[in-house]
């Protein structure tokens, strides 16, 4: 949509009659008659910042040291700043938003003197420095309880190779090699 400009019809009119000297012209048939704009006024609004707990959800990937491709599902309790929305209370969809997703708010505005105690607080970013700690370990934890795993399958298939007789290279020269009978003419 183009960047447009949108009037109050009535003010418009109001500036006519104000500054228009004589009898009513065209131009204020022109205006009486424009058809309307369904336009809404741009709400301005702010993010409130309060403490909550809640789990959350990651998914940490990447290659183990025998080059196998593993995605591995940590859920941790997480308590730390979330924002809501100052004008509606929604909480905020996505952190990278500019805009409320319920109500539309733009958030560019400042928040009222009382509503700044909701401010991120030095305690805020502790805890949440916390809980990052808190999640690297477990995801730590996990990619090492991984990594044994593995390394307990490999000493369980080097003993079954172990235990494999030899090869023999004789035997396997005095197979006879016969192609499937498609090949054959």
């Amino acid at each position: 949509m183009l960047n447009e400009d949108f009037v109050s019809r009535q003010w418009l009119i109001d500036e006519y009659h104000r500054r228009h000297k004589g009898p009513p012209g065209g131009a204020l048939k022109m205006i009486e008659e424009a058809p309307a704009a369904d336009v809404e006024p741009v709400k301005h609004g702010y993010w409130v910042y309060k403490m909550r707990e809640r789990n959350k959800c990651e998914f940490v990937s990447g290659f183990d040291h025998l080059g196998d491709w593993h995605t591995i599902t940590v859920i941790t309790h997480v308590k730390g700043p979330v924002p809501y929305c100052g004008l509606c209370g929604a909480l905020a969809a996505d952190s990278f938003l500019d805009y409320c997703s319920r109500c539309g708010a733009k958030m560019d505005a400042e928040p009222p003197k009382e509503e700044t105690v909701n401010e991120i607080t030095p305690e805020m970013i502790e805890a949440a420095e916390r809980n990052e700690k808190r999640i690297k370990e477990r995801v730590d934890k996990l990619y090492d309880e991984l990594i044994a795993e593995k390394r307990a399958e490999i000493e369980r298939l080097e003993a079954e190779i172990a235990k494999m007789p030899p090869f023999d290279a004789e035997k396997l020269a005095a197979i006879p090699i016969v192609p499937p009978k498609e090949f054959i003419i």
